[in-house]
This record gives C-alpha cells, structure tokens and sequence, in this order.
C-alpha cells in the first residue's frame, strides 16, 4: 500500500521518545526518517525503481533519491555495474585486449555539488528562483577561483569560506568572483526550486551562459554522485537504463510517499527503536525479529516466481584456464 508522511506520523508517534510525542512535532518527522533508512536497510519492499538517463560525454550524475545501481542496461543491452574501486582493478585492463569484457557502468569516488561542471576558464556563478523569494534567501558557493586559489570573502563583519549570493528573479545576482571549481553548495531553505547558472563575459560583453544545476527548495547542502560509462560512444547520444535502490531523502513533505509499503513494519520498527532508547533490550530484540518476519514475509508475498538467477561467466569458476 502507499504510505505518505502524514500516514506515518500518525502510527509511530505514540513511540516516539519515552512517552510519545504529538504526531506534527519536529521529533516525529525525524524518527519516521530514522525508522524508513532501519528498514530499507533490512530490505522492505518498495525500495527499488527505475532510473533513465540520455548522455553524450561518458558519464551521468545520479538524482538525490539513488543509493545503489543493482542492473544496469546500456543502450538496450543488459551490461555490468562496477563499484567506485573499478578504476584500480587489475581486471580494468582487460577492456583493451578483450572484446567481451563489459565495461559497464562504475561509481565515481569524489561527490559534486552541481548536475554539470564549468566551463574551460572558469564563470561567474547566479542562483535563479523560478519564482520570487524571500528577502533572506541565500547561496554560498566555495571553491577555487582563476588562479587556483579557495575563495574566501567577507560579508559585513562576517568571514565566509566561499561567496554568498542573494537569490533573487527579479535581480539576479551574479559572483564577483570568476570560479573555475565548484567545491561545495550551502543553500538556505526556499519557497521554489532554484536554479544555478554560469556566465562568461568578455569585458561587458556576455559571450555563453548555461546551468550548473537545480536545487530542490529543501537541498541544504547538495551533493551528487557520478557514475563513468567506459563503453559509451561520444559521436551520439547513449541511452543507460539503471534499476537501483533508494535513498532516504533528508525531508519529505506530508503527502510525499515513503518507499516502505508495510505500516506493520513501521510500528514494529518504531517499537524496537523505543525499547532500544529505555534500555528494554528483550523486548527490543523480540520487536527486530517481528519486523525481520513482516519483511520476509511481505517480499515472499510480493515474488513472482520470475525472478533472475544471476550468472556472470568471467567472474565463475568456468572461466578459469588450464594452468597446464
């Protein structure tokens, strides 16, 4: 069944700290987060979806919501998901010698904090609303300015490890400085999406402008994986299909859908954290088995009876030579 935020206030407050809080409390959206991240972890059911990306440069930048990439199909062809060790492989090497090595997809070790980089000699940097927004709504943008140097400015009496930036449509506020790297992203909670723009000029004169990125009005702090597709073709666009996991959002709204189906898990789970925090540990361990049950019991319900048996050759024991 869905289950919105709002729903599950209502079944896991009266477990929230000692005695329970009120369902609308601060404290409740909390430990729904903490008992949603208990249970995606334990595997429930509704944690999977489906992501499409289109590229042309050999890589894509994750959405917020991907955790883990399980299945990954490159170009209508199912392929390999590496992890961010790939790169330092031994088994990297063999790309270039074998025709049916899949070079798949794999993980970038650095997270960034915009979907796309900036151009070749850095920009000037502008946070766009998409509508109004309030007076003290901000930006603070860190990185590395034309002569590789952090940047640091100061606003008022206040030092500030990069630059900060009032958001505004009406009168967008472009950086002073020329940033060549994005390091980091502090955005302060709006009222609208806001978008990141970058601009180049020559004198007073534009020359190109484009978007870094767009912020969700709850993204305090972004951060973006990247995944690396080694086999992809940079004369045309490449269509990846990845099947993944999800991630626990730092806020949801009241009718936003968790990725948990069960509200018997999410009572038990709520039990078991209580009994946890009053030292209960018997009962807090009868309460992990219950939901361990729940879960089990759900993904068994929710089988098909068509689900895949993975086999990989070159990672199977078939796949050793002859050493004589």
């Amino acid at each position: 069944m869905i289950i919105t935020l709002g729903q599950a206030r209502k079944v896991v407050a009266e477990y929230t700290g000692k005695k329970g809080k009120c369902a609308t409390s601060e404290d409740v959206r909390l430990f729904v987060t903490e008992i949603v991240q208990r249970l995606l972890h334990k595997g429930a059911n509704g944690n999977l979806r489906k992501w499409c990306f289109c590229l042309c440069n050999g890589c894509f930048t994750a959405p917020l919501d991907m955790e883990i990439p399980l299945r990954v199909k490159i170009d209508g062809y199912p392929n390999q998901v590496w992890s961010k060790w790939y790169e330092f492989y031994d088994l990297h090497a063999a790309d270039a010698c074998d025709k049916n090595f899949k070079s798949g997809i794999s993980e970038e070790v650095n997270t960034y904090p915009t979907v796309y980089d900036l151009p070749i000699g850095g920009a000037r940097v502008a946070p766009i609303p998409l509508q109004e927004e309030n007076e003290d709504a901000y930006i603070i943008i860190q990185g590395t300015d034309v002569n590789g140097r952090e940047v640091f400015t100061t606003e008022g009496r206040q030092h500030i490890h990069g630059e900060k930036l009032r958001i505004s449509r009406s009168n967008p506020v472009f950086s002073k400085t020329v940033f060549t790297k994005i390091s980091a992203v502090e955005k302060s909670k709006t009222c609208n999406h806001v978008r990141l723009y970058w601009q180049t000029h020559e004198g007073d004169r534009i020359l190109n402008r484009g978007m870094l990125s767009e912020y969700r009005p709850t993204d305090l702090n972004p951060s973006y994986r990247r995944f690396k597709v080694a086999g992809a073709r940079c004369d045309c666009c490449v269509k990846v299909e990845v099947i993944g996991r999800i991630r626990v959002l730092d806020f949801y709204h009241e009718n936003d859908v968790l990725p948990v189906t069960s509200i018997g898990a999410l009572r038990s789970m709520a039990m078991m954290i209580q009994s946890e925090r009053t030292n209960s540990m018997n009962e807090a361990n009868f309460h992990n088995a219950k939901v361990g049950q729940i879960l089990e019991d759900e993904n068994e319900y929710q089988k098909t009876g068509q689900d895949p048996l993975d086999f990989v050759f070159f990672k199977s024991p078939g796949a050793n030579e002859n050493l004589q």
